[in-house]
């Protein structure tokens, strides 16, 4: 069989190919003979199932023009990859911005979905996590984790259940404000049974504010309060911080260059155990200190 060497291979030209966005064989092979490109090839089963190059090892010619076009067929030669796990998969197209299944299929078409996920997850994922009993939009929302699709069909844990789990990823990941949480829930490591918008699943009661739920508020800073070290201890390292990091000068513009350096360095004084307002929290405890001595 005589073939044109300038033929793309198949990984090649199915770049090329699936942007375009032929729905059929035959709307592909119309398009082939009014533009006759010299490196795709008209009859892709022929050049790549049948010829010398050998590039597709498949025994169905249809499997390979759905492969070729990038449309939803799952072929048995695309199934032997070994995919990601339903779950990976997910949180793959979560990370990649994915937010619709159209625009999964836009990327399937383009090749450029995330490594390890396949073109059609409803059918290769089919008893191995694809969402039973919902439709096709609220599955697909699960999937790529889009909250307001989800609402409704998913069972959410109870409010102090999830309020006792969030607050513990909140001191994990040092989630602080509104813009921490936002951040957080597109990450894909908070659970479905946990609401994105907790505050309007909820609603008023139980549901107080969001320092509240990440576990900010008046109770939790007293709690921190307790594991800082005492005056005598934390001088020695804030110090020692103060050399290390060049904070320096007078009284005055000693606490105005502490108060920069604890607001971006809020995690290594957390671990030391250092108050970011030594002074404050200090004089308290000096306070107390001088009334129990009193009695």
């Amino acid at each position: 069989m005589v073939q044109n060497p300038n033929i793309l291979p198949l990984k090649k030209a199915i770049k090329v190919v699936r942007p375009l966005e032929f729905p059929t064989k035959t709307s592909y092979q119309k398009w082939w003979e009014e533009n006759r490109p010299g490196n795709l090839a008209k009859d892709v089963w022929k050049v790549y199932a049948l010829s010398r190059r050998k590039e597709w090892t498949g025994n169905n010619a249809g499997e390979l023009w759905s492969y070729y076009l990038g449309t939803e067929i799952i072929s048995n030669q695309e199934k032997n990859k070994g995919w990601l796990s339903y779950k990976e998969a997910s949180l793959a197209c979560i990370k990649a911005g994915i937010k619709s299944k159209n625009e999964f299929d836009r990327r399937a078409r383009n090749h450029t979905l995330p490594k390890g996920v396949p073109t059609a997850p409803d059918r290769a994922y089919k008893d191995k996590g694809w969402p039973k009993g919902s439709n096709e939009t609220s599955a697909w929302g699960i999937f790529l984790g889009t909250g307001s699709i989800q609402r409704g069909k998913i069972e959410y844990w109870s409010f102090v259940k999830a309020r006792r789990f969030v607050r513990k990823i909140a001191i994990k990941y040092n989630l602080r404000n509104d813009a921490d949480w936002r951040t957080f829930t597109k990450s894909g490591k908070l659970p479905k049974e946990i609401p994105r918008n907790p505050q309007r699943e909820y609603g008023k009661p139980p549901w107080v504010s969001l320092k509240d739920w990440l576990g900010r508020g008046v109770e939790s800073n007293k709690k921190k309060s307790e594991s800082f070290l005492g005056p005598e201890e934390g001088v020695i390292v804030i110090r020692k911080l103060a050399k290390e990091y060049g904070i320096n000068g007078t009284k005055q513009g000693f606490q105005k260059e502490w108060q920069k350096f604890a607001k971006e360095h809020h995690a290594l004084l957390a671990k030391l155990h250092i108050p970011s307002d030594p002074l404050t929290v200090w004089s308290k405890e000096r306070a107390i200190k001088r009334l129990s001595e009193k009695k």
